[in-house]
């Protein structure tokens, strides 16, 4: 009927058993939590809410016995504005379906798309296995286009799709096109019908 408690500052409180047998938490009459003698844990419950006393960081903790929490522990953190996947330790991140790799983000930071992990030489690397395409990119309007620098370079260099043409952009301003009939425009997005190469 009430909150069941204990209050002493000189000792610890136990609560468990001390054979060789399961421990579980009920209520109405049903088991929530079973802790097994192996000290392995069991909810039977469709959910699992935490909520942080105060306003900010909240974290669930995860670490082996020779971690520390909060060092080298994986974390999912909320601190009120924004939320965490947070691996502290210098090791991989891994994810997987169906008991296969997907992706792995590792120490360095370098992420890999695929079963193989990808390369570590590469920011982004995909494994596309048995599929032909390892990217596809669309947009809503009427561009699609990726862009790409280097510690020396003033523009973005892009390349993409408007339509069905392949295009060459240098910060949006075409540069060259391969139309949809395989027609090539190096400097310019207009063809004379009897040319397959317009150059200006």
């Amino acid at each position: 009927a009430g909150d069941w408690s204990y209050d002493d500052a000189t000792t610890d409180m136990s609560l468990g058993t001390n054979t060789n047998h399961a421990f579980a938490l009920k209520t109405n009459n049903t088991r929530v939590l079973t802790i097994d003698s192996s000290q392995n844990s069991a909810f039977n419950s469709q959910n699992l809410d935490i909520k942080g006393p105060n306003a900010g960081n909240t974290q669930i903790r995860i670490t082996d016995s020779t971690g520390t929490t909060g060092t080298n522990s994986f974390d999912l953190i909320n601190d009120g504005s924004a939320a965490y996947v947070w691996n502290r330790k210098q090791t991989d991140l891994n994810f997987a379906t169906y008991g296969t790799l997907r992706m792995k983000i590792r120490a360095s930071g370098t992420v890999g798309i695929g079963a193989n992990g990808g390369y570590d030489s590469q920011m982004l690397s995909i494994d596309a296995g048995v599929l032909d395409g390892a990217i596809y990119a669309t947009s809503t309007d009427a561009n699609c286009f990726a862009s790409f620098r280097d510690n020396s370079s003033t523009v973005n260099v892009e390349y993409g799709a408007i339509g069905n043409s392949h295009v060459f952009r240098k910060d949006a301003s075409v540069k060259m096109v391969i139309d949809a009939d395989g027609n090539v425009g190096i400097g310019t997005t207009t063809f004379a019908s009897t040319t397959n190469l317009q150059l200006k």
